[in-house]
């Protein structure tokens, strides 16, 4: 789809999009400094927190007619919140330098 739009808006989407995985990388890497996340590396951590969020609301969207909103959206985004955020989570306050090139 994004390919048949016209070329400038298409960039504009792509800039956008980038931006805000810089600013989710920047985020992940603070909460693995300070302890929040464990050490790992940023860019595949971003990719897969992004891959679960867009996926659950894709598949969700997918199960219910167009016309009612998806009654399992808001409870299916809260499990993958807490499947993800328990394999993720870190020691508070025992920080932890990411990996090196993370950012």
């Amino acid at each position: 789809m994004i390919g048949e739009l016209e070329e400038r808006v298409g960039g504009l989407l792509n800039r956008k999009g980038a931006e805000a995985f810089r600013t989710a990388r920047r985020i992940m890497s603070l909460g693995m400094e300070q302890g929040l996340l464990r050490p790992m590396n940023v860019f595949s951590l971003t990719d897969a927190f992004w891959g679960f969020f867009v996926g659950v609301i894709q598949l969700e969207r997918i199960k219910s007619p167009r016309s009612s909103p998806a009654p399992y959206l808001r409870s299916t985004l809260l499990t993958a919140e807490k499947i993800f955020g328990r394999g993720v989570a870190g020691k508070a306050g025992q920080p932890a330098a990411p990996e090196r090139g993370a950012l």
